[in-house]
């Protein structure tokens, strides 16, 4: 899949969110979307997903029935339990990969014994008496088990404890080894890139001052602290000095 000159600009507005953006993503890598925040990464993948349309073209691109977009903030009432969200998202599977029976917590072959301890534990839990970090889990969990092409998660570790922070990344990795599925995903916490296989594109003022593996990031920026490597590849081209390592 590659982005071929995506240019997308707010009606009414003459700054380029997006500004002649190109590159490719990796159906073999967890692709990674980074950038501050006003960079234009949601805006991406609202154009990815056929949201919003854009200048330019995207190559490879699966239909809109192919694609997976977990946003940030999707509300739940809290009544819910977890069976029901479960059963929420895999009956709008149109490929029907799963039946999701009555009483019985999804349990599959793929999934470690931690996995299938916290699912059977999360099963009749009220959604409003769960952690964020345990929400986010078992949301991204069913939706890594619908059938798609591309799955897009917009910060899916975003202010969850660390041992959260773990299973969900670990979820999404396992997606990205089954064949015929690309997966982006976008963050802030960089440290946790160098345990995953990643190719990693930094936006930059809606362009892609960036790609490449996550120790290229490291090199591009001068520093074993992915923080400062950050900070470097995003400064002002007359203030870019390499700091130590």
């Amino acid at each position: 899949m590659e982005l071929k000159q995506v240019s997308y600009s707010y009606p009414k507005s003459d700054r380029r969110v997006l500004d002649d953006l190109s590159f490719s993503l990796k159906p073999d890598k967890l692709n990674v979307i980074a950038g501050l925040n006003g960079a234009g990464k949601t805006t991406l993948f609202e154009v990815m997903t056929g949201m919003i349309k854009s200048a330019g073209r995207i190559a490879g691109l699966p239909k809109q029935k192919n694609v997976l977009y977990q946003q940030q903030g999707v509300y739940f009432t809290h009544t819910l339990k977890g069976r029901d969200l479960v059963r929420l998202i895999l009956h709008c599977d149109h490929s029907r990969r799963f039946r999701v029976r009555k009483n019985e917590p999804v349990l599959t072959s793929c999934m470690n014994e931690d996995e299938r301890s916290k699912m059977t534990g999360l099963w009749g839990r009220p959604y409003g008496q769960m952690s964020v970090g345990e929400r986010r889990w078992l949301l991204t969990f069913a939706m890594c088990h619908m059938e798609r092409e591309l799955y897009i998660f917009d910060e899916p570790t975003s202010g969850v404890d660390p041992q959260s922070r773990v299973h969900i990344m670990d979820r999404i990795g396992k997606l990205v080894q089954e064949a015929g599925k690309t997966v982006v995903i976008s963050t802030h916490t960089l440290h946790e890139l160098q345990f995953y296989d990643v190719h990693l594109v930094l936006l930059h003022e809606g362009r892609a001052v960036f790609t490449g593996s996550y120790e290229q990031f490291l090199n591009a920026g001068g520093s074993e602290n992915p923080d400062a490597a950050f900070q470097n590849l995003t400064a002002p081209q007359s203030a870019r000095a390499v700091r130590p390592r």
